[in-house]
Formats: structure tokens, C-alpha cells, sequence
């Protein structure tokens, strides 16, 4: 990388709160030729299954972007500890939560739930916390999960109004809203 580029991802990643340790454990890196921040997906396994990347252009197009045929699984299966399944939006999200030792965290990759993902979750758990986000999308995605995942015990997390987020949560503020979870 050069010293451009760092300073590109380092803008975006550590305003975000991100530290250079979490950067390090998901292998995040910048991209100059698509102007985004990327990461690969790995399964339980540690076997690479594709990539996410972060667009760092503004409205210039897509936000997320994916590899063609990429299949969307659950992230970052590989860092979950087992137990139960924090279940977030965005990949962002559930390394923020990772990084403030929430480890049972798992992303959808959007805001509904496949029916790979709704089998995995059910093979290795039996309880699962939703967290999605405060719009509209994630109160979408939450009535999803909870039809799709009636079979578990469901809790949710409601994020006070004007958070879109988990991200916008700082340590404290994580630990207070999910004081009941762990």
C-alpha cells in the first residue's frame, strides 16, 4: 500500500472507532483500484468463501459489493465462539461488536435471513439475540428472523431512536444496552 491509500482506509476505519488490533484479526485492507476497504469471508473452517468490500466512493454506486456468485453466509462464522448467535445487519457491525468482546456476533450480510443462514443458525444453536438496524429495513428483517427462527428462543435488542446501529454504540453504551445478553 502506499502512503495514499493508507491514509484513505485509515480515514474511514479509525473515524469509525475500528481499531488497527480488529483490522489485523479480519484481515481488512484497502483496495485502490475499487476505492474500498475489503475483507474475506471465511466459514467454521477457516476457508475462504468470498469477500466483502466497502465502497469509499460516496454515492458513487453500490455501498456493499460482493464477487459474482457469491452465496451470502453468516460472518464472521470463524471468530464465533459458540453458545448463542447475536444476530446483526452488516459485516461492520458484527466486528464492531467483536472487537468489544462480543464474540457470539454474527452479520446476515443484509437484512434478511437465507434459508443456508436460518439452517446454519439452527444446527449450532438454540438461542439467538436480534439486533438489527433501527429502520426500516431492520424492523423488516427482524419480523423475518422471528418467523424464520420460531423454533429457537428469540430475544431482540431495540436500539433508542436516532441510533441506526451498533456502531454508533460506543463500549459503554454496548454494555448498557445489552446488559441481559450474555
Amino acid at each position: 500500500f502506499n502512503e495514499i491509500d493508507d491514509s484513505v482506509m485509515a480515514e474511514y476505519w479509525f473515524r469509525r472507532g475500528f481499531s488497527t488490533r480488529t483490522m489485523r484479526e479480519f484481515e481488512v485492507r484497502y483496495d485502490p483500484e475499487w476505492r474500498s476497504i475489503i475483507w474475506p469471508v471465511r466459514d467454521e473452517k477457516n476457508q475462504r468463501v468470498g469477500y466483502v468490500a466497502r465502497s469509499l466512493r460516496g454515492g458513487d454506486g453500490p455501498k456493499y459489493i460482493y464477487p459474482k456468485g457469491f452465496s451470502r453466509t453468516l460472518f464472521p462464522l470463524n471468530h464465533w465462539r459458540g453458545g448463542y448467535v447475536l444476530l446483526v445487519e452488516g459485516s461492520l457491525d458484527a466486528m464492531w461488536l467483536h472487537q468489544n468482546e462480543y464474540h457470539e456476533a454474527l452479520a446476515v450480510l443484509g437484512s434478511g435471513l437465507t434459508q443456508s443462514q436460518v439452517h446454519w443458525i439452527k444446527a449450532n444453536t438454540r438461542r439467538v439475540v436480534l439486533c438489527f438496524d433501527n429502520d426500516a429495513a431492520g424492523v423488516a428483517g427482524t419480523k423475518q428472523a422471528m418467523v424464520k427462527l420460531a423454533s429457537l428462543r428469540i430475544e431482540f435488542i431495540l436500539l433508542p431512536n436516532g441510533i441506526k446501529d451498533v456502531q454508533e454504540l460506543d463500549h459503554a453504551a454496548l454494555q448498557m444496552f445489552l446488559a441481559g445478553v450474555k
